[in-house]
């Protein structure tokens, strides 16, 4: 006999059952949401950061930290500052800041040579194929362009501005504290934005608190510095010499670097090639020396080779060179100027590797004319 069962009647869930399931609901669908976001989130950090070490990748940089002494910090673009590094590498927005006491030296790609005092802070802002505009917060800086550099030079010190007219050599003091912004210019022009030039051998400044309207005189050797003399002795022993002794206090005092001279030679390389050796100290007053023929009696030659053909030579002199100093080199022994049958005083790159060339340097008096000569000293080629 069949039997009748009757249909089964789906309990009505309670509302505590109902409460539990839109919970969990609410939970699963929060922790999906978190999720994604997380991921997209992680993705655009990503994204972004991939860009930023893009962005430092195709930068070119235009200079680097040659040398450093004391507490030097760097900051690229509006980044945090770091410590800063021999061979950190600079480019157009690089911030540079130096504690009191710390000095650091900047070598452009060109090589122009950019020096850094204590208690300074400063911004290589711009940097074009024909210009680079430094912005000085405060402190000083040393600036010395290379003989064919292609770019002038700006610096902007609050209101103040100066541009470089030709090859030139110069000191810009911001005094942050008092408003008042000091050059000197010791080769070459200045131009200022109040339409002044500043020359060699005088001295500019501009007191902030009453416009940009600078007073310009000549300077004498008491006028400068410690760093400002640092900088002449470290280029003094680079070839370059700078002379007040001879001069009247109205004259304008000039610094005359071998490579200057028609056909002469000097090098652009900071005599620092040794990243343990300290920065030269500030050089202690020298006895007055006639800067004329017969001044120099002694001139010490040293150097190396570098990869690519290259040399590096440094030479120091007892005495300062009127006009400058011209290297000469040759395959035989005894090079002269004028020169002999294989004798140059022209570009010494591209050399032949695995050649021995033989150098001299001597105090350049005039077309051809040298004075004392240097020892000789023979570099094989690389």
């Amino acid at each position: 006999m069949d039997t009748f069962a009757p249909p089964v009647i789906p309990k009505e869930p309670s509302s505590f059952n109902k409460k539990i399931s839109l919970t969990t609901f609410i939970i699963i669908l929060f922790i999906f949401l978190a999720g994604g976001g997380g991921v997209l989130l992680y993705s655009k950090k990503l994204n972004q950061s991939r860009q930023s070490q893009s962005s430092k990748i195709n930068q070119v940089s235009v200079a680097h930290i040659k040398k450093i002494e004391g507490k030097v910090f760097i900051s690229y673009k509006g980044e945090n500052y770091r410590e800063a590094k021999e061979g950190d590498a600079v480019f157009s927005k690089t911030r540079l800041k130096t504690l009191p006491g710390a000095r650091a030296i900047i070598l452009f790609d060109t090589g122009d040579i950019l020096r850094i005092d204590g208690d300074s802070e400063i911004e290589i802002s711009e940097v074009t194929s024909y210009i680079t505009v430094i912005e000085n917060y405060g402190g000083q800086i040393y600036i010395r362009m290379a003989k064919d550099s292609p770019r002038r030079f700006k610096v902007n010190s609050r209101e103040s501005s100066a541009l470089t007219v030709g090859k030139s050599t110069f000191d810009v003091y911001y005094h942050k504290d008092a408003a008042i912004v000091d050059y000197y210019v010791f080769e070459g022009r200045l131009t200022l934005n109040d339409g002044q030039e500043v020359s060699a051998g005088n001295k500019a400044s501009v007191d902030l608190t009453n416009g940009t309207a600078a007073v310009i005189s000549p300077f004498l050797p008491e006028d400068l510095n410690d760093f400002i003399n640092w900088n002449l002795g470290l280029d003094q022993s680079l070839g370059f010499s700078f002379n007040f002794t001879t001069l009247p206090p109205t004259a304008s005092p000039s610094l005359t670097p071998g490579s200057q001279e028609e056909g002469s030679q000097s090098t652009t390389n900071e005599n620092i090639n040794n990243p343990s050796s300290p920065l030269p100290p500030t050089p202690p007053p020298s006895p007055p020396v006639e800067s004329n023929s017969g001044a120099i009696s002694q001139i010490n030659l040293s150097g190396y080779a570098l990869p690519g053909g290259r040399v590096y030579l440094s030479w120091t002199a007892n005495g300062l060179a009127a006009k400058g100093f011209k290297v000469v080199w040759s395959k035989n022994p005894g090079p002269t100027y004028p020169t002999r049958r294989g004798d140059s005083d022209e570009d010494y790159s591209g050399l032949e590797p695995g050649v021995t060339y033989y150098f001299r340097v001597c105090e350049y008096l005039g077309p051809d004319r040298c004075g004392v000569y240097s020892n000789e000293i023979a570099i094989t080629a690389q």
